[in-house]
């Protein structure tokens, strides 16, 4: 008889099984013994500026102490940089990039071994910083907890457009029929799949992904054919979830530039056209 009280299901998340436990349950220096067991030398601290952007500062740490300090402590930053409306003064603008180890995840672009971990941005004072998106999101969400006693799951429906010059191998889509199709009906599936691959291997829930309604043919102005598409990501409290809606765009944005194509996230990419 299967054992329904456990999950004996391989995590989709590499750091995950690579770790053998659940991100809670992650410390720095279990990422620092994993780097050091797998070659990695490379180790990049992301995190949200002010304009809702990913940011990155990356390390090729000189030895083990150094590697775990980066991993547990992080390193400073100019706030006056990152948040230029923030009302951060140049004179005193050091914020701290904190690293989250439960957010880390083998970075698959590099082309060589490399770690990613979210961070979080702490102030001078050591406490995090207000004009933090990731303070924010997080702060609003104990406040639910704290006020309400209840918590808050979501997940995104990140819908976004791919714009490509019509190709020779004549696949432009179909205005409005879309919906679920695939290969070779639509040119942006081997992308999207390429896409929930990565997004699975560094840990963000996924529902599905599918080919969506939207289409725009070229025009004057705008010579590239557009096909929209979704992936929707999995339920998560509210932190995980916008860590996971932002890992979803930073990954399209990635592949979109190597396949030569461009991607956007408007709603409506054209008036007169689904969005």
């Amino acid at each position: 008889m299967p054992d329904r009280g456990r999950d004996r299901r391989s995590p989709a998340g590499l750091v995950e099984a690579a770790l053998g436990a659940p991100p809670a349950e992650w410390t720095a220096e279990m990422l620092a013994r994993l780097c050091e067991e797998r070659g990695i030398r490379l180790v990049t601290l992301l995190h949200v500026g002010g304009d809702g952007l990913l940011k990155g500062l990356d390390f090729v740490p000189r030895d083990g102490r150094h590697l775990r300090a980066v991993l547990s402590s992080g390193e400073r930053a100019d706030g006056s940089s990152l948040f230029r409306d923030g009302g951060i003064r140049a004179g005193k603008s050091d914020v701290v990039l904190l690293p989250r180890p439960d957010r880390a995840f083998l970075d698959p672009f590099p082309g060589e071994p490399a770690l990613a971990v979210l961070c979080g941005h702490r102030d001078r004072d050591g406490a995090p910083l207000a004009v933090s998106p990731d303070t924010v999101v997080r702060r609003a969400h104990a406040r639910l907890r704290e006020e309400t006693g209840l918590d808050l799951h979501a997940h995104g429906e990140v819908e976004y457009f791919l714009g490509r010059l019509p190709g020779e191998d004549g696949v432009q889509g179909t205005s409005e029929r879309g919906y679920h199709a695939v290969a070779p009906a639509v040119f942006g599936e081997p992308l999207r799949r390429r896409a929930m691959v990565m997004l699975a291997g560094m840990g963000a829930p996924l529902k599905y992904g599918h080919g969506e309604v939207g289409f725009a043919p070229p025009e004057e102005g705008d010579p590239l054919c557009w096909e929209q598409h979704e992936i929707e990501l999995g339920l998560a409290p509210l932190p995980e979830a916008a860590d996971a809606v932002l890992l979803a765009q930073w990954v399209l944005r990635r592949l979109a530039r190597e396949e030569g194509m461009r991607v956007s996230f408007e709603p409506v990419l054209r008036a007169g056209h689904a969005g």
